[in-house]
Parts: C-alpha cells; structure tokens; sequence
C-alpha cells in the first residue's frame, strides 16, 4: 500500500509522526549549534533531517494537492522515520550526556554571569577581557554605559560626582545616592603568564545594585 492509498485519517497520523521526528531533528542540532559542535555527528544530523524533511515535505504536499500522487510505500515511510527517530533520539542523548561532561565557552560566560558579585578582568590598556552582568549592571548604574574601557570605567568611578571616597588607589566606595553605595576593588593578577587587572564588587547587604 502507497501513501496515496491511506485515508486522509491515516495520513493525517503519518504526518503527525513525521512532524515530530522533525522537531526532535530541529531540536537537536540547535542543542549542538548551541554547545558548539560542528562535528561528523553534525553533519549526520544534518544531512538526516534534510531527508526526513524531504519526505515530509512529499507527504505534504500530496495532502494539500499540490502532487497528484506520492507512491512511496507506506511501509518504507514508516520504517525510514522510526529510523530517524531512533537516531534522532540517539543524538539528544548524546548531546545531553556530553553538556554533563564538557564544559563549553558558553556554559562559563553563563555561570561567570549569574555571580552575584561583580567581577571583570582587564589589560593594562584597559582592554575588558571578561566583564560579568553584575559588574556591567554597576556600570550602568554610574556612569550609564556599558564597561568598553576598563582603565576610563576606574576612572570614572573614582571620581563619580565627586562622592567616591578612596581608601587607597585600588579600592574606592562610590556613592550612588538612592541607587546604592559600592565597594569596588582593583588587583593585579597574572594569568597564563598574562598580567591584567582583577576588578571586584562584593556583594552583600551594605550593596545595592
């Protein structure tokens, strides 16, 4: 029997299946694109969901009458998906078991993001390396911009409407008026070999974002 001897009931649940087996597909490689992972297992997922969309497509198609006929054997549509969906499966599990293993770019930018205190890492030039969203947040607070120049951000709030007070040159509390008061401290540090500036804001009750 051919996809176009079914029902339209029994085509309607062919494309149910395959319409699933396509999201799995869409999901998985946003999950890889995501992590990072332009590799063979990539490219076959890939080239499996344009397949599987290929077909799809076809079924489609004839559903709406744009193709007089799709003779494809019901019984290769229903085993080339299970296959899909079987491999499609296989890879979220892949994916999920390699994200509990690795650790990407991204999974530090977010978990160096979500600290509560505020930290950046600079070049003596002032060139930010890794600013984090609390310390971006402070800087926003202050001076209304985003930290570009690390060196100009110390500046700035060293000298915030003059209510910064300066314990010593590489630790300054800055009076924001209602928008808080902040302690924010400036270290050197070497990293790699690499000498650069650590800028710190604690976090705790006494501040404020």
């Amino acid at each position: 029997m051919t996809f176009t001897a079914l029902v339209e009931l029994q085509r309607g649940y062919l494309l149910s299946f395959a319409t699933l087996v396509l999201i799995l597909y869409i999901y998985c490689i946003i999950r890889m694109l995501d992590a990072g992972r332009k590799n063979l297992k990539f490219v076959c997922t890939c080239i499996i969901a344009l397949a599987a969309f290929s077909l799809y497509q076809g079924m489609v198609m004839y559903q709406q009458e744009d193709l007089s006929s799709f003779d494809l054997p019901v019984s290769v549509l229903v085993v080339a998906f299970s296959a899909f969906l079987i491999f499609g499966a296989y890879m979220l599990y892949d994916i999920v078991v390699w994200q509990r293993t690795n650790i990407s770019a991204m999974s530090v930018k977010e978990a160096f993001d979500r600290l509560p205190a505020g930290l950046a890492y600079y070049l003596p030039s002032g060139v930010p390396i890794m600013v984090n969203e609390t310390m971006q947040q402070l800087s926003r607070c202050v001076i209304s911009q985003p930290v570009t120049d690390a060196n100009a951000f110390w500046d700035k709030i060293t000298k915030f409407d003059g209510n910064a007070v300066i314990k010593d040159e590489n630790n300054a509390i800055v009076n924001a008026g209602n928008k808080g008061i902040y302690n924010v401290r400036r270290s050197k540090v070497t990293v790699n070999g690499v000498e650069m500036y650590e800028l710190t804001l604690p976090k705790g009750e006494d501040y404020v974002i």
